[in-house]
């Protein structure tokens, strides 16, 4: 470890010498054990080491030298951050950090768990974090770990713990995807008309997945795709006869012969003339009612279409506001999230109704929100103390009402 050396110039003494009155000043080497504190003379001597000439008696200093290697290295670091699934041969990038005791950079080196180390890298600052990258050659499991310890040292910490690793050979996986959802969609159909369904699934490993829809007529969509885990899948399909018919469906990963169960069934009613129709249930609106001017907020639309159909929501922020307008399609029972903000102080109503894709509509509802009474101020700290003394003093509000009207 650098050492690590607080000099401190005690004293300057007086001392009558038999020096010659010519002389060069040089400066002894004293061996300090660590840990300890000497007193070091100067002879006489210059720092420079540079000759002079002087008939006076030569002055004598000592200096006060404190060695210490005994500093503690950084902080174990944290666990490494980085991909915990990976293919082989593919470059990944892992992270980590600590926080030393001294304001000293920190110098980081890490594991891959396969016999090698990336070396120490950096110099960073303390609680900056470290990176390097790496890839594996071989298929399976490895811990990596990180180590620090500060620029210019020695003395290591501990290594920190480890991130497990699973590395795979980058061929589809044996196993499928998890079964699709349910799809969703219109129950109700006429026969001859073309409607569209969805559906989805999450697979356990990071490669795209297709999709294949039964219709229930004996049809199928065929392999669809491919899509990204926990994307929706869309497909169409029309009915030529009558009849209740079963839509399922299932996925496979992309390049993969191995294919997951059937979805739950959806059952779908075709007819001869346009079915029966039933408008979306009332919405609900979530979001917070009191709010300050100036500041956008986010308010939650949901409901649910009877016969499954997918929804638009119409969204007015106040009466007779410009930017009232449809939003969507969203399916039946998924959430529409909006943002809003208001220029001017006051009270406003927020109207949100919902249709189906046959313009059936619900009915129509509402939620209250209140602006304050004052206008926000520019300095964000002013306008709390102004906002604290109007809330504990309602005197004072009244008076700066009277002088706004």
């Amino acid at each position: 470890m650098k050492k690590r050396v607080i000099g401190i110039l005690v004293c300057m003494l007086m001392i009558t010498t038999a020096l010659p009155a010519v002389g060069t000043i040089n400066v002894g080497k004293t061996k300090i054990q660590e840990g300890t504190t000497e007193i070091v003379e100067l002879a006489p001597t210059s720092m420079l080491g540079e000759e002079y000439e002087d008939e006076a008696d030569e002055d004598w200093a000592t200096l006060e030298v404190t060695v210490s290697t005994n500093d503690p290295p950084p902080d174990k670091p944290d666990k490494p951050c980085g991909p915990a699934e990976v293919d082989q041969g593919i470059m990944c990038t892992y992270t980590t950090m600590t926080k030393g005791t001294y304001h000293h950079k920190i110098c980081y080196n890490f594991s891959w768990g396969d016999g090698t180390h990336s070396g120490w890298l950096g110099a960073h600052n303390c609680g900056e974090h470290g990176e390097a990258s790496h890839k594996w050659d071989d298929p399976g499991n490895y811990m990596v770990m990180a180590k620090a310890r500060y620029e210019h040292c020695h003395e290591e910490s501990e290594w920190s713990e480890p991130l497990m690793v699973k590395v795979c050979n980058g061929d589809p996986p044996n196993d499928p995807p998890d079964k699709p959802d349910k799809p969703s969609g219109p129950t109700r159909a006429k026969h001859g008309t073309m409607y569209a369904y969805t559906t989805m699934t999450k697979g356990q490993h990071q490669h795209k997945i297709c999709y294949n829809f039964s219709w229930g007529d004996g049809t199928h969509s065929g392999w669809m795709g491919p899509y990204e885990c926990g994307e929706h899948a869309k497909a169409s399909h029309k009915w030529d006869e009558t009849g209740n018919y079963m839509i399922k469906a299932k996925a496979r990963y992309e390049h993969c012969h191995e294919e997951s169960e059937w979805s739950e069934p959806l059952e779908v009613t075709a007819s001869t003339s346009n079915p029966p129709n039933e408008p979306p249930n009332t919405p609900t609106i979530t979001g917070l009612a009191n709010g300050k001017v100036g500041e956008e907020y986010e308010y939650t639309l949901e409901t649910n279409d009877p016969d499954g159909d997918d929804i638009y929501y119409w969204v007015e922020f106040c009466e007779g506001c410009q930017d009232a307008k449809w939003h969507g399609p969203c399916s039946s029972e998924s959430q529409l999230t909006i943002r809003h903000f208001w220029a001017q102080q006051g009270t406003y109503v927020i109207k949100v109704k919902a249709k189906d894709i046959y313009d059936a509509e619900s009915d129509w509802a509402t939620l209250t929100v209140s602006m304050p009474k004052y206008k926000q101020l520019r300095n964000p700290l002013f306008f709390e103390i102004f906002q604290s003394l109007l809330e504990h003093f309602p005197l004072l509000e009244q008076i700066v009402c009277s002088f706004k009207n």
